[in-house]
């Protein structure tokens, strides 16, 4: 669903869903379609190297609780508040994301292993803000300010170098970009944590033992299998991650 409504004639003239065209940019569905087929997790074994794609939302159907994914595409006075916000990748359009990869390469040069991903952290931290952090700035502070950037560029596709303080779903996605980047193995992965719907990540060290990663909760970083706080971190709202997304990624799925 591309511009729908009265108010989008100039920017639906410069998008062509059927094409997978967005603002004159023309996006690969492949990334997009898998997102979506596996449930908002994308595995290791998945590069995404110089990438463009768009990330679909997820809808349940409250009466029969079936799962769709929709790319939306709002203009002008239909962004209504943050919810509307569909994160945008595009390497050849977003000068901020190119930035990013650049320095995490340049990390690489000079890091290894598990100090790298230390590295890589704090470049998400200085590229997407401190919501996460102790002190830092919350929930109601990222939607306000997605909210002032989609109003003043007219819709709601957000590059995501753009982004200006990034939640939980900005700052897995960059980190599975940049470690993609500098050849570390990680997955992203999407489920439940004591919070709600969260997502993180899962890297393997070249020692092939495997941790959670949070880019937004530090607290949690470094969890592997048999830790307690592998139960903070749910594949499903049922099935604990430390006791199914570690086996996951073992079996090959992640």
């Amino acid at each position: 669903q591309c511009c729908a409504g009265p108010n989008t004639i100039q920017c639906c003239s410069l998008c062509d869903p059927q094409k997978w065209i967005f603002q004159g940019s023309e996006y690969d569905p492949t990334f997009s379609l898998l997102y979506a087929r596996k449930d908002g997790c994308i595995g290791s074994y998945v590069k995404l190297q110089d990438p463009k794609f768009i990330i679909p939302w997820r809808y349940k159907n409250r009466k029969t609780s079936a799962i769709s994914w929709k790319i939306i595409h709002q203009c002008g006075t239909q962004v209504k508040d943050a919810e509307s916000e569909t994160i945008v990748v595009n390497v050849e359009r977003d000068t901020n994301l190119v930035k990013w990869i650049q320095m995490a390469k340049q990390h690489a040069k000079i890091y290894q292993d598990a100090d790298l991903v230390e590295a890589l952290l704090l470049l998400i931290h200085q590229a997407l803000g401190s919501y996460g952090l102790p002190r830092g700035a919350t929930s109601a502070d990222a939607d306000a300010s997605l909210y002032r950037q989609m109003k003043k560029q007219g819709h709601n596709f957000m590059m995501l170098g753009q982004v200006k303080i990034g939640l939980c779903r900005h700052k897995a996605l960059l980190f599975k970009i940049l470690c993609d980047a500098v050849d570390l193995e990680c997955a992203l992965v999407t489920g439940y944590s004591t919070g709600g719907r969260h997502q993180w990540n899962l890297i393997t060290l070249a020692d092939k033992e495997s941790y959670i990663i949070d880019p937004t909760s530090p607290h949690f970083t470094w969890t592997k299998q048999g830790s307690l706080r592998t139960k903070a971190y749910r594949v499903s709202a049922d099935t604990s991650f430390g006791h199914g997304g570690l086996t996951m990624k073992m079996n090959g799925i992640l």
